[in-house]
């Protein structure tokens, strides 16, 4: 027969949130720390993207032109 004065312990469900916790603000502190890295990244790509495509553009209005 079972103790019914027996509390149940909850010390799985404390651990378990303390160390969500933990890695969700490791996770925001290394993507903080990273952010400048990221959007120098973001930005050169996208000057290269519309260079591309600006010379394209070029092109394929030059070749219309004889139509």
């Amino acid at each position: 027969m079972q103790n019914p004065f027996k509390k149940e312990s909850k010390k799985g469900l404390l651990i378990g949130v303390a160390l969500g916790a933990l890695v969700a603000g490791a996770a925001r502190y290394f993507y903080k720390r990273n952010k400048s890295e990221i959007d120098a990244a973001t930005g050169e790509l996208t000057d290269q993207a519309k260079d591309y495509l600006q010379k394209k553009r070029n092109r394929i209005k030059s070749g219309l032109k004889g139509l």
